[in-house]
């Protein structure tokens, strides 16, 4: 199973997910972007990749003239994409990927930190969205996702 999130303005993102065996933090990403857009009603939703719903990537893979690299949570468990070396900091998008694996058919609950707007996939299907200008706080959206 994947876990995809679509964040804007690439400063601060956290997932937390109690879709683990234990609940806690997902530590390992793959991170893919920039993707510059100053269109505020397209942000979250442009393609920036080719059938990005589906794409299963790897460290390493090209995606959109860029490649997906693995990259660690910080202690509060936040990615700080402003600290990635990325191009663009402001007004564009970035993929964080992450794969987690459940044995059985579940609902679990997802906690989604962001700065600002974030989409969220599960298995490739928008299980939630939030266009809006904000700080990072952890934990800031709750959004139910099936596994399996």
């Amino acid at each position: 199973m994947g876990i995809r999130a679509l964040a804007t303005c690439c400063m601060a993102f956290t997932v937390s997910a109690a879709a683990a065996q234990e609940p806690g933090l997902i530590r390992d990403w793959l991170v893919l972007g920039t993707f510059p857009n100053d269109d505020a009603d397209t942000l979250l939703t442009a393609p920036y990749v080719e059938d990005e719903a589906s794409t299963a990537p790897w460290a390493g893979m090209p995606a959109a003239g860029r490649e997906w690299r693995l990259q660690h949570a910080g202690d509060a468990g936040n990615l700080n994409f402003a600290g990635m070396g990325f191009d663009e900091t402001e007004s564009c998008a970035v993929y964080a990927q992450a794969y987690v694996r459940s044995d059985e058919e579940r609902n679990v609950l997802v906690l989604v930190g962001s700065d600002d707007g974030v989409m969220l996939r599960v298995n490739g299907r928008v299980v939630h969205a939030n266009k809006v200008w904000r700080g990072w706080k952890m934990d800031q959206d709750r959004v139910v996702a099936r596994l399996g």
